[in-house]
């Protein structure tokens, strides 16, 4: 059925590139991400349909953060005009890869196609879980997986996940500020060596061979692999004399979050929904919403960001725009003919068009999305077009030649016949490549192509028939008002 969808949605086209993220336990360290990602670039180099690859591990771009345990795969399929049998279209090649990672050990895996406008989310959709009563983390996140799991349950939805993670091993270190004081240690001194030694700090930036490079302080790896090594590390007093950071720190291992964030102010737990192949964006944010009146508690409430925020806000806007362009078209008519009825005449043909494209689609199984409405919008003008051509032959019949108005119509409608059909059937032929079109990007121009063939058809061989009875009816309706007005 004709699914009806926000108008900022873009179909996902076949653009060649498959992308992986892959999630390892919370704490697992990079060599075992590492790992895992070399047995992706080995699947990748014996797949056929994999022309290039790349891998990224230690970072995660569910979270946006370097974390050990995240990494992302890039796979670049072969040109398009090479995978035309079944089962090299990227949608498959997913299906078959998520098969095959399924039963991987100690990972999971989010396959997705890539973004067909670049710098948009990857055909996802963002959201965040907002705790506004002030819970724990640990409530956040329990509904957040309550969420997740209700959600996964419907067809509408492929994968969900969050980014949130509660249970990432840490070590809270508690600094002895009385003993730093009698040592006569700064406590800023503490802070940065501890920065520097286990973290980074940024010292400056200098040019060698026409480039310029960061310069980066940090420990060795091996100074800084355990809570031991504080020992290694010494910080200086007033005095001059140097101690070691184990005399002024504790440390005590526990879980909690590694990253934690704030949406409106609120802590948040970022979620990403990926709708299935047969689905649109707009079908996923109804069901998860559905969803989050049904379990989330009171004091807990989603909201959109990014890209899905502004689909969602600027849902509807399609026939707020075509509601325009009707008005549009008819106050420049009503310049050209100095009549206000006229043109209604004239914009009686347009139902026609819409009645045409949207059986077009629906035969074809497209959907309503972006690129149908921006068609809608075209056959405005090229249904008016050839209501233009009967009615203007008609006017001139009627006000030159001082025929009635049954015979002024008639007359026009047999005139502009042979034209209007050359001209409609011309345009059609020019677009129908549009409609058959195969590629990236193929499905954007099925969606225009299709819907302006049915619409101009429709224009053309059903509409033509009644538009000469239109400007009939609106016609005499103009004269026995004018003559009313000459009464009075």
């Amino acid at each position: 059925m004709l699914k009806q969808i926000p108008t900022s949605l873009v179909p996902n086209e076949d653009m060649g590139n498959v992308i992986i993220h892959t999630i390892l336990p919370e704490g697992a360290s990079l060599s075992r991400t590492t790992a895992v990602q070399k047995d992706l670039i080995a699947k990748g180099m014996e797949n056929p349909l994999i022309s290039e690859l790349t891998t990224i591990s230690g970072y995660s771009f569910l979270s946006g953060n370097f974390k050990s345990n995240g990494g992302v795969t890039f796979y670049r399929l072969i040109p398009w005009n090479e995978r035309e049998k079944k089962g090299q279209s990227d949608r498959e090649v997913i299906a078959t890869l998520s098969k095959e990672l399924e039963s991987y050990p100690n990972a999971r895996f989010l396959l997705v196609q890539a973004p067909t406008i670049i710098g948009l989310d990857s055909s996802g959709i963002n959201l965040y879980v907002q705790s506004k009563a002030g819970g724990s983390l640990e409530d956040l996140k329990k509904y957040t997986d309550l969420l997740l799991q209700e959600a996964q349950k419907r067809e509408e939805i492929s994968n969900i996940f969050t980014s949130l993670a509660v249970d990432t091993p840490q070590y809270e270190v508690t600094l002895n500020r009385e003993k730093a004081s009698s040592l006569g240690v700064n406590i800023s001194d503490i802070f940065r060596t501890m920065q520097v030694t286990f973290g980074s700090y940024y010292v400056n930036n200098f040019e060698l061979y026409n480039r310029t490079f960061r310069v980066i302080a940090q420990a060795s790896g091996d100074f800084r692999a355990k809570p031991e090594d504080l020992s290694k590390v010494f910080v200086k007093s007033s005095s001059g004399n140097l101690i070691p950071l184990s005399e002024l720190l504790t440390f005590r291992r526990l879980i909690g979050a590694d990253i934690v964030n704030r949406f409106n102010l609120f802590p948040a737990a970022n979620v990403i929904a990926y709708p299935n192949f047969s689905y649109s964006s707009g079908d996923v944010m109804n069901i998860i919403e559905k969803v989050a009146v049904e379990v989330l508690p009171e004091g807990y409430d989603i909201s959109y960001s990014g890209a899905s925020y502004q689909e969602r806000v600027n849902s509807g806007t399609g026939g707020i725009a075509f509601v325009f362009g009707l008005i549009f078209v008819f106050l420049i008519l009503v310049a050209q003919y100095e009549k206000w009825l006229i043109p209604l005449a004239v914009l009686t043909a347009v139902p026609f068009g819409v009645f045409g494209a949207i059986l077009a689609v629906f035969l074809r199984g497209l959907e309503n999305d972006i690129f149908f409405q921006v068609g809608l919008l075209v056959l405005i003008a090229l249904s008016a077009k050839n209501a233009i051509l009967i009615i203007e032959f008609a006017m001139h019949s009627r006000e030159i030649e001082k025929k009635s108005i049954v015979a002024s119509a008639l007359q026009a409608a047999k005139l502009r016949f042979r034209p209007i059909v050359m001209t409609s059937l011309a345009f059609s032929l020019g677009v129908f490549p549009l409609a058959i079109s195969s590629g990236a990007g193929a499905l954007s121009r099925h969606s225009i192509g299709t819907g302006v063939i049915g619409g101009m058809l429709a224009a053309t061989f059903l509409a033509i028939f009644f538009i000469p009875l239109f400007f009939i009816y609106f016609a005499k309706l103009s004269e026995w008002i004018q003559g009313k007005k000459k009464r009075f």
